[in-house]
């Protein structure tokens, strides 16, 4: 049962406006339901939607019978994060099998599930099922995403947890929800950040202009909030090479952050640069290294993931051309 105590940066926001942030897997319409039902409190009393959060009220959501957030018919008409990408020539990796989950390497090209507008990308879903069948019935939506709790983008590679029973899955969705589960990332991205590492704080919301997501100013009203935070690792003649973790999970959050602090990913033709040369590359440079989270004892697990090889091979590329720079060999 989720429960939240509200801190000083919520003051004075409306309820329902606050859990659709911290509940991103419910709609705005099926939250006030449910606060208007009773079913959301706030210090143990029944409010509106509309109510005004002050600080250190506690809000308590019973979530018993409630849905998962379907698939709009909005949302169906996608636009494919990358138009460009390359069909795979390896296929996703089991890094741990359990009884209760999967954690999985998924290469750039493949897409988590079967979405309007992606062409015949290969299916993470698809690929789940052939190691167990029995995940058809695990999930919220399990005839189109058996077992997927949280994804990353058709272009972008990384760790993913796929649950095998229903408890489990409930399990970790809840320490999403929680954001409990710790990810972290690597990108590639143009040019130089001022500082070494940074907090990006830009709210997220649907661009009125185009099909994908847009970076908005903190005071707007009708935005998400969402904060990545990035360390720089290695600085190459037009590149950095960033360490990265974020504390929201909006729409291609780290891609549109970036973007709009000026530092593009290598790769990224939807958030930036539309070059031959970064079409050619077929892939977004942002890799998912490690993930962790509780497991079914209670204890934390972290797992790891190397760079896939396009993308080491640019960093070495980088580091190379610094050498030459220096005049090293």
């Amino acid at each position: 049962m989720p429960s939240f105590i509200i801190d000083h940066l919520y003051e004075r926001v409306r309820l329902d406006q606050y859990l659709v942030e911290r509940l991103i897997i419910y709609s705005r319409s099926q939250i006030q339901s449910a606060i208007s039902s009773g079913k959301i409190t706030v210090n143990g009393k029944r409010v509106k939607p509309h109510y005004s959060l002050k600080f250190k009220d506690r809000v308590l959501f019973d979530e018993t019978g409630m849905q998962a957030m379907p698939e709009s018919p909005k949302k169906a008409k996608h636009t494919p994060s990358h138009p460009h990408v390359k069909q795979p020539t390896t296929k996703p990796k089991v890094v741990q099998e359990t009884k209760q989950y999967y954690v999985i390497e998924k290469p750039a090209g493949w897409l988590m599930h079967k979405a309007p507008g992606e062409g015949d990308a290969p299916l993470v879903s698809d690929f789940v099922l052939e190691l167990d069948p029995t995940l058809s019935v695990v999930g919220d939506k399990p005839d189109i995403r058996p077992g997927i709790v949280h994804r990353l983008d058709r272009d972008v590679s990384g760790l993913i947890v796929v649950a095998r029973t229903q408890s489990f899955f409930d399990h970790i969705k809840q320490q999403f929800i929680n954001r409990e589960v710790k990810k972290t990332y690597q990108a590639l991205v143009f040019g130089h950040p001022a500082k070494e590492e940074d907090d990006i704080r830009f709210r997220i919301a649907r661009s009125h202009r185009k099909a994908r997501m847009a970076a908005y100013p903190v005071s707007h009203p009708d935005a998400k909030t969402a904060t990545t935070h990035f360390v720089v690792m290695e600085r190459f003649q037009h590149t950095t090479l960033l360490h990265l973790w974020i504390e929201t999970g909006r729409t291609n959050q780290i891609r549109v952050h970036l973007s709009a602090y000026d530092l593009p990913i290598v790769g990224d033709t939807l958030y930036g640069k539309k070059s031959a040369s970064n079409v050619e590359l077929g892939r977004v440079m942002l890799h998912a290294d490690s993930i962790s989270f509780f497991d079914v004892t209670g204890e934390r697990i972290e797992f790891k993931s190397s760079l896939p090889k396009a993308f080491e091979e640019l960093v070495e590329k980088g580091r190379k051309n610094m050498q030459i720079r220096k005049g090293g060999k």
